[in-house]
Order: structure tokens, then sequence, then C-alpha cells
């Protein structure tokens, strides 16, 4: 028999978010790309792999899409840019979405209703129309005379909002150089035989999956999903109970957010507590929801704690789902407390931990008074956000998260066990930038002599509320070794010792 003694680095069961790191990117008062102007705020973003898209305005009226890339700033499309298909410069950029660095958005003429207006692709400094007003819709009713503000994209998939003649409205997706139609107004809602489709404000896709919300005409809504192979289908909808309070949603957000299987959202419920009546009406809160495998879990309510404060949250923003872990602002305002306070916080493992909020400090002499977050702003451990400042200025950042793991661990018959852990929250494992599906866990272990050094791997399950990790038989001579696991979910871990028996 030989015994390895392993120092450990071990997944934890509790997660804390440390404190983050804060890169600004861009303040109002910068130099705009390719233009003679300064920034004088900003809009909406998004992030990939520590790439930041924005919207940029000037206080001419000037406009455009700004990527930030390897700490320079690059013009993506502006006022002065030329529309794809059209002799027009765009005078209306909306909320840009970037995957695989392709950054898809809506542009416009104008900000009139009756504008030019399409759906564009710029990759690789290449600009491109999907559609525009100019394209047949494919159901048949005419051509296309509106867009929605946020289309959204996943591997070679387009998902955008579009309108026809009045009332008319549906959801579409652009794949292999074909427009199909999801749902339009001529559909019915699944659940809702005698209900016309009528589209909500915000879609999310991802994996294939494409998440919105259905709203009919008389006022009734649901959260739907649709692939390829099922088709539409409902998720939820306001008959849904409102875990832990007995009653039932009274109207969801029209922005939503999907990742893994996971959505996420906001929406409206009658108080707990028989409803109580305020001023001769029934008052109603707006919580946060995550929805997966068909369990519905509250995020946060009006009963929620706010992170390093003694009072409760008194409201949020649109909720942003990302690896398991939720990403939203909220806070208190006046008149719900004498001290006003806004932050942006991380839901993780049933947790709530602050990421910034206005006590922080983001530039001297300055306080933050209010933080945006828009629909793709949290990427892994990474998020982008806005603050806007006392004096009235703005500034975006990218912040990097630090969280952290403990938990306790136990060894028999040759197998490492790590007690209640999630593996959802595990994600795909990988070692020395190795990376392998949630299905296999290498092994990698490190001699204390430099002469000797070996490699051995297993696989592992999540039964009875364990990580169980097969250990493999590792020939010759006994050693001191370190064995590292590490997940694509950024993890900070604690060094602990194990001796194992073979």
């Amino acid at each position: 028999m030989k015994k390895i003694c392993f120092g450990l680095l071990v997944l934890l069961t509790t997660a804390t978010v440390q404190a983050a790191s804060f890169t600004k990117i861009v303040n109002t008062g910068d130099s705009i790309p390719q233009h003679s102007d300064v920034f004088s705020s900003f809009g909406s973003f998004a992030i990939e792999a520590s790439q930041i898209v924005f919207q940029g305005y000037a206080d001419n009226n000037h406009q455009g899409l700004y990527l930030y890339k390897q700490g320079e700033l690059q013009l993506i499309v502006d006022s002065s840019t030329t529309m794809p298909g059209s002799n027009n410069q765009f005078g209306i950029v909306r909320p840009p979405y970037i995957h695989a660095d392709k950054v898809v958005f809506h542009g416009a003429e104008s900000a009139d209703i009756n504008a030019y207006a399409g759906i564009y692709l710029s990759e690789n400094g290449r600009l491109s129309k999907i559609v525009d007003s100019n394209t047949a819709i494919p159901s048949g009713e005419g051509d296309f005379s509106l867009f929605g503000n946020l289309p959204v994209m996943d591997d070679n998939m387009i998902a955008f909002r579009g309108f026809g003649s009045v009332a008319f409205t549906g959801l579409y997706l652009y794949e292999d150089n074909t427009l199909t139609t999801v749902i339009d107004s001529n559909d019915t809602l699944p659940g809702f035989s005698e209900l016309l489709f009528n589209s909500g404000a915000g879609i999310a896709l991802d994996n294939g999956k494409l998440g919105f919300f259905g709203f009919s005409l008389n006022g009734d809504a649901g959260l739907y999903s649709y692939t390829h192979e099922l088709g539409v289908t409902k998720l939820l909808d306001k008959s849904s109970h409102v875990p832990a309070q007995g009653v039932s949603f009274d109207k969801f957000d029209a922005n939503i957010s999907l990742h893994n299987g996971s959505y996420s959202f906001g929406a409206y419920s009658p108080t707990s507590n028989s409803c109580a009546e305020v001023s001769g009406s029934c008052r109603k809160t707006f919580d946060l929801f995550m929805f997966k495998g068909g369990q519905l879990t509250t995020i946060a309510d009006s009963d929620t704690l706010v992170p390093d404060y003694s009072e409760v949250f008194r409201f949020f923003g649109t909720p942003i789902v990302n690896e398991h872990r939720v990403l939203f602002v909220g806070g208190r305002f006046p008149p719900y407390s004498s001290d006003s306070l806004v932050g942006v916080y991380l839901y993780q493992q049933g947790k709530i931990h602050k990421v910034v909020d206005t006590r922080d400090i983001l530039q001297a002499g300055k306080t933050a008074t209010m933080f945006g977050l828009s629909s793709n702003a949290l990427d892994g451990s990474q998020l982008a956000f806005s603050a806007t400042f006392d004096d009235g200025s703005q500034a975006v950042y990218l912040a990097d998260l630090d969280i952290e793991y403990t938990a306790d661990f136990s060894t028999l018959d040759n197998k490492l066990r790590l007690p209640a852990v999630d593996a959802d929250e595990l994600g795909a494992f990988q070692v020395e930038m190795t990376l392998i599906d949630a299905e296999q866990l290498i092994f990698a272990l490190t001699s204390a002599e430099p002469i000797h050094s070996t490699t051995f791997s297993g696989s592992y399950s999540t039964t009875g509320g364990e990580l169980v990790i097969p250990l493999v038989n590792v020939d010759g001579q006994s050693f001191n070794a370190s064995l590292s696991l590490h997940s694509s979910v950024p993890l900070q871990f604690k060094v602990n010792t194990v001796s194992i028996n073979f």
C-alpha cells in the first residue's frame, strides 16, 4: 500500500464575493474615436471575453456604437456611417449585443416612427444588413415597418422583434441566410387558445433556445420558450404561484435573461399577508425570479435585506443570468428611506452579495448616484456596468469578480467526497487550460521533485448530495503532490491537506 499526501485545493459549498476590481473603460469628456467631439453620455452596453461594446453620445446629437478591446476604443458605427442597403446614414443606433466577436444591433435613419430602419451585423470591421424596412415579413403581411430595440444572437442565429401594419408583431429568426417566423399576431399563445400573440419588449437567445414573454391583447401573459425541435412552449403564466407567498403573478416585466436553461426576470405580485391595502388598493411589489427545469425561485423581494446594510430592498432593475448567477441593480430610494442607496448585486447559491454601491468611491471627489446594467452585461466572472455621478458625469466600468468557495471533504474507498456541492454551480472543468465537459474531470499532479510528475483522470457524479470523485492508482514511488480542481466558474480556492491510501 502506498500513501500519497495531497495539498488539496478544495471547491467550496459556500460562496463569498470578495472585493471586485474595477477598470474604467470610458468617461464622459473622453475623445470619441474618429470624431472631433467628446462623449457626453452613454447608453446600453454588452460584454464578452473582456470586450465591451457600448452606446456613446455627444452634445451635437452625434451617436454611435464603440468597442473597448485590449485597452483601446474602436468605432463600430456612428451617425456618419451609411446604412447597408441604403443611401441613408444612421441617425439612431440602438443597444448592441455581442457574441463570438460579432455585434448585432438595430439602427434607424431617425427616431421618426416611419423612418427607414433595420437589423445590422458588424463582424471583423465589416457592416452588413440582416433585414430592413424593405424586407418582406415571412408570413406575407407586407414589409417590416419597425423593429424591436434589442436583437439577440447565438452562434448561427439572430432573433429579433419585428412589426408590420398597426397591431401586427412577431418574433423572427435569421439563420443560414433564411428568415423564419417563430410566432406572430396570427398565432395563439400556447395554453390560451382564444388569445392572440402580442410580443413583449425583451427576448433572449442561448444555445438554440429562444426565451420571451408573450402578452395577449386582453392582458394575459406568460413566459415561453422556442426551439426548432419543440416549437413554442409555455413555461409559466400569471396563474403561476409566487414562491412561498400563496399568491399569483399580477404582471410580468417585459425583459428577460436566459443562460444554460436558466431564465431570470422581474414580475409584480400582490404582497403577502392577504394583500395589504394601501390607499384603497392592493399594494403590489416588483420582485426578481429565476426559472429552471420547472422550478421557480425567488432571487430577491421586498423582504430581502440589502447586503452590508440594515434595511430591505425597495426597488430592483431587470436581472441578468449567466453561469447560474444573477446580476441586478437594486437598493433604496426616497421616500422609502432617508438614505438613498443604490448598488449592483450578485445572486449566487441562494445568497446575495454586493459588487458595488453608492458608498464606494469609484472616482476621487465624486459620489456615484446610480448604476446601470444591460441585457448581456455579465460574462463569467466579468461584468460591465455604468455609473452616474453627483456632478452629472458618467463612466462605464469593467469589473472582475473574485468568488471564494470553501468546503469540508472526506475520503472513503479511494473516493474523494465533497458534500453538498451543486454540480450546476461548477460548470465545465478545466486543468492547465484544457477544457472538458461536465461529464469528465481531469486531475493534474505535479511532483514536489522537478524530475517526477504524472497525471491521471477520473469522472465524477453527484449522488446523495456529494461530489464523488473516483481516485486512480498512480504507478511508481510515493511522492508529495498537489491536486488542483479548476472550474470555468471562476473560483478562489482554499488549501487543505488530506492523506489518501491506495
